[in-house]
Formats: structure tokens, sequence, C-alpha cells
């Protein structure tokens, strides 16, 4: 019998438990990320409440403090006080991650009229850096680029500005959207973002900027205005709640037939796409004293589904869904570009290690249900991939050894206790 002991580094999971409690939900990693950012913009301290442990935290932190932001954090609460000189210059050794670096870079933009900084990578056409830099262009930025190296400047006198949406998609991108929050919420006057990105993050950027004293005018789906200032408040906020480990909690609760209520995840912090996907499995969610009570009292059903773009189900929980549907009752199909990525192609052999049956077929998987799993050692290659491991270990007979347990650090920090307080046979070996 396989013993917690002989498997250092990782998560010795005995499946079959139900679960059953509250838990609370982490804040949002990705929104954290950008509510860090926007505070630079801010000339009055900034308290952010509810800031999560984690990898992206810490490397935030270190690269504000780096950009001139003088920042403390505690007890869950991180305060930046207004700078007293920005650099405008995003150090090497920190551009790690494009996201990250993207719209820190957007947020030194929008603070100090310019920017210099390497794409992580060292590809300036990498399709995901490319919305912002377009976005800086568009608002009348001028942009060299040499080699890796982006050097970007606004005019002295700023002037209000529209952003277009993307011809392809008649939206603005994410990171477009991203762009044109933070530098017009430093302009003074009206500008407009035509079909913006609703995106979660982009939604709490909104709220923030608003907190901060910046005008937030919504015009339904087809334009955001933003009447921004040269001085900008400061503010107490709250990072909202993480759909991402919502939903991972979800899917544990539904392959245990569990019960679980989730106490500061509000319904309609679900976006329509997951609440369509648990009502075609089975798994009852209501309202209950400010959260989410989560209910699956059977085999979840067998789902048809596409993983997309906000509002659709989010592509980055497509392992955890797939791990879910490798115990529903029948054949289950997703849908998705993303589905094509080396990233999701790593979710599929460690399930089928543990007995999964999926077929890939380009875009479209289809995954045949049975009632359990088969407990197994199997190893994750990111914070997702092991979560979906551990999820589909929960619902395996037998014991399961998941490898790669550190990966969860970087999003999921705190999934392996709360499992274990809910009910679950969980260790995980550091």
């Amino acid at each position: 019998m396989l013993r917690p002991a002989s498997v250092p580094g990782g998560i010795w999971i005995s499946g079959g438990a139900r679960l059953v409690g509250s838990t609370p939900v982490q804040p949002c990693q990705s929104s954290a990320r950008h509510l860090y950012a926007t505070a630079i913009l801010a000339d009055e301290s900034v308290v952010l409440t509810g800031v999560p442990e984690s990898l992206a935290t810490d490397e935030c932190t270190h690269l504000l403090r780096r950009i001139g932001a003088r920042v403390s954090i505690s007890g869950g609460c991180l305060v930046t006080e207004p700078p007293l000189y920005t650099h405008s210059i995003v150090p090497d050794e920190l551009a790690r991650d494009t996201r990250t670096t993207a719209v820190i870079a957007s947020a030194l933009l929008a603070r100090t009229g310019e920017v210099q900084f390497r794409i992580p990578g060292g590809s300036v056409g990498a399709r995901n850096i490319q919305p912002y830099l377009r976005a800086m262009l568009a608002v009348g930025a001028k942009m060299d680029v040499t080699g890796d190296r982006v050097c970007a400047q606004l005019p002295f006198r700023r002037l209000p500005f529209v952003m277009g949406s993307d011809k392809a998609t008649s939206r603005s991108a994410f990171g477009a959207t991203v762009v044109g929050l933070l530098l017009a919420a430093r302009t003074p006057g009206t500008s407009t973002i035509l079909r913006p990105s609703t995106e979660p993050e982009i939604l709490a950027m909104t709220r923030m900027l608003a907190d901060l004293g910046v005008g937030i005018t919504w015009r339904g789906l087809s334009a955001l205005e933003v009447t921004g200032s040269e001085y900008l408040i400061g503010g107490v906020i709250a990072l909202p709640p993480d759909e991402l480990e919502a939903i991972a909690l979800a899917f544990a609760v539904a392959v245990t037939h569990g019960t679980v209520h989730l106490v500061n995840f509000d319904p309609d912090g679900f976006t329509d796409g997951v609440l369509t996907l648990f009502s075609a499995a089975g798994i009852d969610v209501s309202r209950h004293n400010g959260g989410t009570v989560v209910e699956c009292s059977r085999q979840p059903r067998a789902v048809h589904t596409v993983a997309g773009p906000y509002p659709a189900f989010p592509g980055r929980a497509r392992g955890a869904l797939t791990a879910l549907l490798a115990v529903a009752d029948g054949i289950s199909q997703i849908q998705g570009e993303a589905l094509a990525s080396p990233r999701f192609a790593a979710h599929i052999e460690p399930l089928r290690a543990l007995g999964a049956d999926i077929v890939v077929n380009g875009t479209k998987i289809t995954v045949r249900g049975r009632p359990a799993l088969v407990g197994n050692a199997v190893h994750g290659e990111s914070a997702c991939s092991v979560a979906a491991l551990v999820i589909a270990a929960l619902a395996a007979e037998g014991m399961t050894t998941v490898h790669g347990g550190h990966l969860l650090r970087g999003y999921f920090p705190h999934l392996v206790p709360k499992l274990a307080a809910l009910g679950a046979v969980v260790v995980h070996r550091r």
C-alpha cells in the first residue's frame, strides 16, 4: 500500500470520500494582478484587502517596489503609497510573465507617459502581447521596437480618445480594453472604448477605478465611457473571489456526490456558461447567506459544451471539466479552439492513466463517463492540470499520487487543505 511518506513533493489521495461542509473561495488571482497595476495610478494610498498568498502576489509586489511604488503587505492587505518617483522601466529580470509585464507596463505608461520593457519570451509578434501594443499605438503613443524591447511614449498633452473594436471579432480585445482603461483613467476628459471586453478582470478594474474617482459609464455592451483625471484618490478595495477555484471546488463536490457551502462566493460570480453547464450536469447551486451552496447527490450527467472566452465556460477550467465528465453518466463532448493547444493536451494522458476514456479530435474531445476511475501515479504540468488530477483522484478507487503538487502554489495554494477540511482523504507532502 502506498503511504504518504513515500511520495515527497506529491499529493496523496484516497478516493471515495464525500465532501461536506463550508469553505471560503480564494481571492481572484488574475484580478489581483490587474488591481495591483491599477493601484499605480492613484495619487493617494490604496489598500487592497483579501490579497492572496501566491507567487503572482510575490512577483507583482517585487515588481511594484522595483518601479518605485511603496508597498507593504500584512494580514491579507496590500497597501500602496504614492511613489516618490516612478521608474518607467520594467526590470528585465522581472519580465517573466507576458500578461503581468503587459499590464504593469500599461499602468506605467498611463502614470508616467512613457515605458520601456522587454517582452517575455523574446517575440514581439507573440499573439498575447499584440493587443496591448496595438492599443498603445491606437491611443497615440509613439513606439520603438528593437528586438524584444519596447519603448513607448505618450504625447505631452493627452487628449480623450475613442478606441475601436477588433474587425474580426467586433469587440475590443481583452488586452486592448486593459490598456484603454488605464490610459483613459489618467487622461482628463471622457474617452470611449467601443464594444469593450467584459471579462471579470475588466469588471474588477472598472469598479476599482470608480472608487478612485474615475467616471465609469457603461452604454450596455456597446461602449464604455471613462472620464479620467490627472489626480486619482485612494481607497480601500476588496479583491473579488476567484471563479476558477469556485469551479474546481464545485466539480470536486460533484464527483464525490457532496454538499458544500462556498461562503463568500455569490452564484452571480459564475459566468453564464458555467451556470448553464452546472444545470446540464445536474450540479445544483443556490444562494445562501451571501454565498453559494453546491450540491450533487448523484452521478453527474453528460454534457455537450463549448469552452471559450467570457461569458462561455472558461478555457482555463477545461482540465477540471474533463475530470468531471470522466465520471459522468453518458458521453460528453467539449469543443473550443483552446482544446487543440499543447497545454490542454497535457491533461489528457494523466487522466487516461486514471482510467478516463477520452478521444481527442482536433478542437473537439469526447469523454465516455464511467462510475469511478482507478488510482494511479500521475504527473501534472501546471496548477490547473494538477487541480484537475486531484479532482479526478477524488473519484478514483484506491490511492492516487499526483506529482507536481508544488505547482498549485502558482494558482491554487489552499486547494488541498480546503479539500481535506471538507472530508477528502488527502495529504500534500511538500
